[in-house]
């Protein structure tokens, strides 16, 4: 029965879904919330006003006669008596023209200012007067004599404190509510979203997880539900799946066993024709070579075999033959000095046969890890030896480049008969050099009296002569070269120099970082520009540029007018990140230098709207050499370069536009903004693009 955890609750999906619902609900139960206090607040506010005019109406006699008779002690008395009521702050008596007669604790004055009073009605300091004063103002009316009545202006006062302190414990009850519903719903949503949801798929996941090609007879996943719901149509999509990957299994099976009945025939009636062959027989060791290791790239389905021999006191190993993938011979040039890998020339001595699965992490290999494993990225070996009367001469290799391979034993047997073969090799090449050299040897006494003073002589007028025409070939060659240097980017004309790059029609598939920079503006400019002036101001321009290129070690493709094409990553690098930072600083600095040159040229007459436009992209192309057998060009071509093309006409003037690749190798060095994705050119992709800010 499978066993299964599940995940942490704060990273399950119930958690995830239950976080939004709750932000949703938390959002409608605030505003529910306030709206309800809100109202009890101003519902309670209007009960204190309505309660104000009843205080009016039970002070205003006794008030209205004594203000008739101009009792002071009698008026200030009531109007103390007022302000005792826990709802009123304050009071204050106007007469008919509004002119203030008395006051009572706080009130707001004539100015409109809340002012404090004491019982004299004369304003005070230092003491709080309370927020939020609101007020209801009554007539206080008194019969006189001869049918007059005195009317005056009462005017009581209270403020939210008042009102706060009636509808706190409201406010409370409303809020301990709210928050008891939030608990429980949370509570509930997340125990039910656990049972019916994360535990079913944390079933799920780690069957998937625990599914393989070996448990596949007895597996299958019950996730504990029941109904026809979502989960119960995944439990039956992976049961089935589980079915069919069973019967996939067995015809996989039944067809390798076919495969390999007839890989094994086709081999036998190979190596028996290999056996035969006439380069064996005639004693020709690199034809011999040839066929050998070609028979061993093809039936190892490796990248590189070849056959290495020691020299006569076993104190260095050579290649005599590797053959490539593409049946090309490139065989490695460096000579290994036995006494500098000794764990690696113990093993093959002690070993009939050395097989390593991990050449890059194997202790025996990690001897030829940053000389020969790391540069060829070979990820697994064999080594045969070659034994010749009963001493290792050599061996024959088959070398895996990628990641690490198990060797099978039929492959390992394979390697021993051919190794067995490489001796006769040998050993027919040792039995033709000796009758050659007997036949030589016969010739040579023959002819040695009659012909030896005459080929003295010319060999001396034909080494004089050979002086002469390699000295004049020099000449003639490093002028060539200076010449050559000229038009060539100088990795370029390096790695020719130094025979790192043939010259022939190859290239390879590579990850390069590519900039292209143009100038905008050039086109108008050239109807009111002289010939003479726009060549020297195109001169030096891209002499400035080409030097500010040189000096970040990035490769000129080529120049198309007043368009440069750059890139990084061939023949030379520092990494991916390192390349593009690299050229997003050339940029910066190419763009700066740009702005030096109109300064300098604008005084000549050339205008100063000319700007440049640089596309900056990293991604894979083809790089080498193209062409016809008698022309070639060094270039780089591709879908990515058109990117980088589109990148450089969509750039504003004066800008840098970089691609999301880019983007995301110099965005920590680089202040960047975001642009409107581009179009690519040939193309309806869409991509997205960045402006490099200084």
């Amino acid at each position: 029965m499978l066993q299964y955890s599940t995940v942490q609750i704060k990273d399950s999906i119930t958690t995830k879904v239950l976080k939004i619902v709750f932000s949703i609900y938390l959002l409608v139960a605030v505003t529910v919330t306030v709206i309800h206090m809100l109202a009890e607040y101003y519902n309670t506010k209007g009960e204190v006003a309505a309660e104000l005019e009843v205080f009016h109406n039970t002070f205003a006699r006794g008030l209205a006669t004594a203000l008739w008779y101009t009792d002071d002690k009698q008026i200030r008395s009531i109007l103390q008596g007022i302000v005792e009521v826990p709802i009123i702050v304050g009071v204050r008596i106007d007469d008919a023209e509004g002119t203030n007669l008395y006051n009572q604790g706080v009130i707001i004055n004539r100015e409109g200012k809340t002012i404090l009073t004491n019982e004299k009605g004369d304003p005070t300091s230092g003491t709080d007067t309370g927020t939020g004063l609101f007020w209801g103002q009554f007539d206080v009316n008194y019969p006189g004599g001869e049918g007059i009545t005195e009317t005056w202006k009462m005017t009581l006062y209270s403020n939210t404190e008042v009102v706060v302190e009636r509808v706190q414990y409201g406010f409370i009850l409303i809020a301990i509510n709210a928050v008891i519903k939030t608990v429980a719903l949370w509570a509930i949503f997340l125990l039910v979203g656990q049972v019916l949801l994360s535990h079913p798929l944390a079933k799920l996941s780690f069957a998937v997880q625990q599914l393989t090609m070996s448990n596949l007879d007895n597996f299958q996943v019950d996730v504990g539900v029941t109904g026809k719901n979502e989960l119960k149509i995944l439990e039956d999509a992976f049961n089935a799946m589980v079915q069919n990957l069973k019967q996939s299994r067995q015809e996989l099976e039944k067809a390798k066993h076919q495969l390999d009945l007839q890989k094994l025939d086709h081999q036998h009636r190979e190596f028996a024709d290999l056996a035969k062959s006439a380069n064996l027989d005639r004693g020709n060791l690199e034809g011999a070579l040839q066929e050998i290791t070609s028979f061993a790239r093809r039936n190892m389905k490796v990248a590189r075999a070849g056959v290495w021999r020691y020299n006569d006191d076993h104190t260095e190993l050579k290649c005599l033959y590797m053959q490539l993938l593409g049946n090309t011979n490139d065989p490695p040039k460096e000579i290994w000095k036995v006494s500098r890998l000794p764990s690696y020339f113990e093993a093959l001595s002690r070993e009939r046969i050395l097989a390593i699965p991990d050449a890059q992490t194997n202790p025996i290999t990690l001897e030829l890890g940053s000389a020969y494993l790391h540069p060829q990225k070979i990820g697994a070996m064999i080594n045969a030896p070659v034994f010749l009367q009963g001493q290792a001469v050599g061996f024959l290799s088959a070398e895996h480049v990628g990641e690490p391979r198990t060797w099978t034993v039929d492959e390992l047997k394979v390697m021993k008969n051919l190794s067995q073969l490489v001796a006769v090799a040998i050993e027919s090449q040792h039995r033709k050099h000796a009758e050659d050299q007997a036949d030589e040897n016969h010739r040579q006494i023959e002819e040695i009296v009659n012909q030896r003073t005459a080929e003295l002589q010319e060999a001396l007028k034909a080494s004089q002569a050979k002086e002469q025409e390699t000295e004049a070939q020099k000449v003639c060659l490093e002028n060539l070269s200076q010449k050559l240097a000229r038009y060539l980017a100088p990795q370029l004309y390096e790695a020719i120099v130094s025979e790192k790059i043939e010259i022939e029609r190859i290239s390879s598939n590579k990850t390069l970082t590519f900039l292209i920079c143009s100038v905008g503006g050039l086109t108008a400019a050239l109807k009111d520009m002289e010939t003479g002036i726009l060549a020297e101001w195109l001169n030096d321009y891209l002499s400035r540029m080409i030097r500010i290129v040189d000096r970040y070690g990035g490769t000129i493709d080529k120049f198309v007018g007043d368009e440069i094409i750059v890139f990084f990553g061939d023949s030379m690098t520092n990494g991916m990140q390192e390349d593009a930072m690299a050229c997003v600083q050339m940029a910066m600095e190419m763009r700066r230098e740009m702005d030096a040159l109109q300064t300098a040229w604008s005084k000549r007459g050339v205008p100063e709207e000319l700007h440049i436009r640089i596309g900056i992209h990293t991604g894979e192309c083809a790089v080498g050499s193209f062409g016809s057998e008698n022309r070639l060009d060094y270039t780089i071509i591709g879908h990515e370069v058109n990117l980088t093309h589109s990148l450089e006409r969509h750039a504003d003037p004066g800008a840098i536009l970089i691609s999301e690749k880019i983007y995301e190798l110099v965005h920590k060095q680089f202040a960047c903004k975001p642009q409107d994705s581009i179009q690519v050119l040939g193309s309806e992709t869409l991509v997205k693009a960045y402006q490099v800010i200084d």
